[in-house]
């Protein structure tokens, strides 16, 4: 039986991306829905208490070409004045789905 490919898998929870995991998957696409799972699974861990949270995951192929990039951003709004986005405006006051 030939051996799965290996695909280098980082993750990066705020600090950075990690030095990453080699991992096996049967193709490309099973280790791309492995990496969306494992980013939901992140931020239901590290949003909850937090204002702002960035996460992100990488993998690469044997060969170190990339195959998948996704970064997760949150920002909550406890009903306290917004603080300054970096380019000087003030989110919109609204909720995000009005």
């Amino acid at each position: 039986m030939a051996a799965m490919p290996t695909y280098v898998v980082r993750m990066d929870v705020g600090e950075g991306p990690d030095r990453g995991e080699p991992m096996e998957f049967p193709d490309a696409s099973a280790a791309r829905r492995d990496a969306q799972i494992a980013i939901a699974e992140i931020a239901r861990d590290h949003i909850p208490g937090k204002r702002e949270a960035h996460m992100a995951v990488e993998i690469d192929d044997e060969h170190g070409a990339a195959i998948y990039r996704a970064k997760l951003e949150f920002s909550g709004y406890d009903g306290e004045e917004p603080e300054m986005d970096p380019d000087g405006t003030r989110p919109p006051q609204n909720g995000p789905c009005e």
